[in-house]
């Protein structure tokens, strides 16, 4: 569905299955990393190729959207929002501070928006991966499940927090402090 896709191969067409690699969260937050370099060299290049970084991001970004993966999604809008607050703090220069309050605002208030009118059919036609965004629950589905993975997590850092469990050794913390309300999300959780 992007680019050329009478010459994709039908699997590589859909960017919801992970494009070539196969998986949307890992190719989502892969592109993560794409984005915030082709915006790194945006800014440091003073000659043609900027428009270039600036497609390439254009380009992950809307790829980040396609895959619909609301962690890629909630990372990038709080890492700008991290970002600009961090630029009015440390960067002198007055007119990228200025940038930033606009863009933090901008930020706030569009955030405010996709709050208020969640519901609306809008975002669920033209923009179903913001929908999905505006919708998240910290009592259920998968948020709620991680809650509970982390508590067991930070249950085994208060046993052990010098020296911990050992590299890859998560899955002991789990099942020592496991929590039984996972059943309630079902047993693949």
């Amino acid at each position: 569905t992007l680019i050329f896709p009478q010459i994709l191969p039908e699997s590589w067409r859909s960017l919801s299955g992970g494009g070539i690699i196969g998986n949307s969260a890992f190719l989502a937050a892969y592109l993560i990393l794409a984005v915030g370099m082709s915006l790194y060299l945006l800014i440091i290049f003073n000659n043609k190729w900027r428009w270039l970084f600036l497609a390439m991001s254009v380009l992950f970004l809307y790829t980040i959207i396609d895959t619909g993966n609301r962690g890629a999604l909630l990372g990038i809008v709080i890492g700008v929002f991290f970002g600009l607050t961090l630029c009015l703090f440390f960067i002198r220069h007055k007119k990228i501070k200025i940038w930033s309050v606009i863009s933090l605002i901008v930020l706030c208030f569009l955030f405010l928006i996709l709050l208020l009118s969640r519901q609306s059919l809008f975002w669920q036609k033209y923009f179903p991966p913001l929908s999905s965004l505006a919708n998240i629950s910290f009592s259920s589905g998968t948020v709620g499940t991680r809650l509970m993975a982390w508590q067991s997590g930070w249950d085994g850092f208060k046993e052990k927090p010098i020296l911990g469990w050992g590299w890859g050794n998560y899955e002991i913390i789990f099942n020592k402090y496991y929590n039984p309300q996972f059943l309630q999300s079902g047993f693949a959780e």
